[in-house]
């Protein structure tokens, strides 16, 4: 079973509709998660359920302070340090979703402070874990996916005319809308806060910026700068690598092969590579996958 969680935001000590355990216990169960592998969570103006294999998402529970942690959050001022989820928590208790600005990492958050009545969302600046919500009835009801979301007794779900014809036309719903309406995506390096001054709203903690005006990159070399990236690639595909047996996809194309170089060189043996061919002229890739297996000494499965 994957991971995940869902739960609410309230102004009021329970949810709209029935008790704590019903309202998750509804969430749970649109989404194909038996109540009993899951774990529930509450607190005055707020529910949480969390479930699924390792690993699952953390909870730290702390005087009238939740954080609900998934994936590896790192603080990025001191080398990448993977994030211990008590300093996260005191950080967000103290600077808020500024703090946000120093974390890097793939993770998603859910933070609620019950004596202040104030939560916030956030997610990684890949996206890598995803949060939806709906601001519902005065509360703000989340999950990790729609299947879980919809489940929310006060949550509507009518289908989106909009988000109808942009998957029509551009054969994906833009973020951060959905198929349905009023459901939402937290973007990716977002964040979403409610509370008695807040409105559920996403807002910008990091954004990608291109600034070859800096003095250092313009009096770099392109050997410097190639080999700066090169350098970057290793470390990320080495982070990600960490703590878990990892293997990579691998089609064939610049991307995936130079993910499955670089994971080569970062594992100290032969990385594990993965392909899918297909019957098909024109669509199977396995030749290129092969070939870049073979030159990057992997181990591969077809």
């Amino acid at each position: 079973m994957t991971a995940g969680l869902c739960g609410w935001f309230s102004g009021s000590l329970a949810p709209a509709l029935g008790t704590t355990e019903a309202t998750l216990g509804a969430m749970l169960a649109s989404g194909h998660v038996p109540l009993e592998s899951a774990a529930l969570k509450s607190a005055p103006g707020a529910g949480l359920a969390f479930y699924g294999d390792q690993p699952r998402p953390i909870l730290l529970e702390f005087d009238g302070l939740w954080l609900a942690l998934s994936g590896h959050p790192c603080w990025l001022a001191q080398g990448a340090r993977t994030t211990p989820p008590a300093e996260l928590l005191r950080a967000l208790q103290t600077h808020g979703p500024s703090a946000l600005a120093q974390v890097g990492g793939d993770f998603s958050v859910v933070f609620w402070n019950a004596h202040e009545q104030r939560g916030l969302l956030a997610v990684d600046r890949m996206g890598v874990h995803p949060l939806v919500y709906a601001h519902v009835e005065g509360r703000l009801a989340f999950a990790s996916n729609l299947d879980l979301l919809r489940g929310d007794p006060a949550v509507r779900t009518a289908l989106s005319p909009q988000a109808i014809f942009d998957c029509l036309f551009y054969h994906v719903v833009p973020g951060p809308n959905t198929i349905f309406e009023g459901l939402k995506h937290v973007p990716p390096g977002h964040f979403v806060e409610f509370g008695p001054q807040a409105v559920a709203t996403p807002r910008a903690y990091w954004a990608l910026r291109f600034a070859p005006e800096r003095a250092d990159v313009a009096a770099a070399s392109v050997e410097d700068l190639q080999q700066e990236f090169v350098a970057l690639m290793q470390d990320a595909v080495r982070q990600a690598s960490m703590g878990a047996v990892t293997g990579a996809f691998l089609s064939g194309g610049t991307d995936s092969s130079t993910v499955s170089g670089m994971l080569a060189r970062v594992s100290g043996g032969k990385a594990q590579t993965f392909s899918i061919g297909f019957d098909a002229q024109g669509y199977d890739e396995m030749e290129f996958a092969r070939l870049s297996a073979k030159h990057f000494g992997c181990e591969h499965h077809a």
